[in-house]
């Protein structure tokens, strides 16, 4: 995704979203969560706004899909990524958060500060 978002840009403030909430919530903190925290914080909406802005300056080639078509469907995208790349062991961050195994996809720290 390095063309529209980096993710060593994006996943620490996905991190810190989790984290804060959590503190808060003491419960799974779940995706449509995240998303609202990242459209939220000042830089997590200007990384979101700038992918979208990147994706939308190109020409479509092929038929759009749906999460494409706004801020938060791309903030959305992120936050998947997030859980992906630690279900896949391809994150430093598996060692702090956990994920639900089933939807709605939650993450929550794996010790408690």
């Amino acid at each position: 995704m390095g063309e529209y978002f980096d993710h060593d840009e994006i996943f620490p403030i996905i991190a810190e979203c989790i984290r804060t909430k959590y503190r808060s919530k003491k419960d799974w903190v779940l995706h449509e969560e995240i998303v609202q925290c990242l459209m939220n914080d000042s830089e997590g909406a200007y990384l979101v706004q700038r992918a979208f802005r990147r994706w939308k300056s190109k020409p479509q080639k092929s038929q759009v899909l749906e999460w494409r078509k706004t801020p938060q469907g791309w903030a959305g995208n992120m936050v998947a990524w997030f859980g992906q790349k630690i279900t896949e062991h391809m994150s430093s961050y598996e060692k702090e958060f956990e994920l639900t195994a089933q939807k709605p996809y939650g993450y929550k720290p794996k010790r408690i500060e």
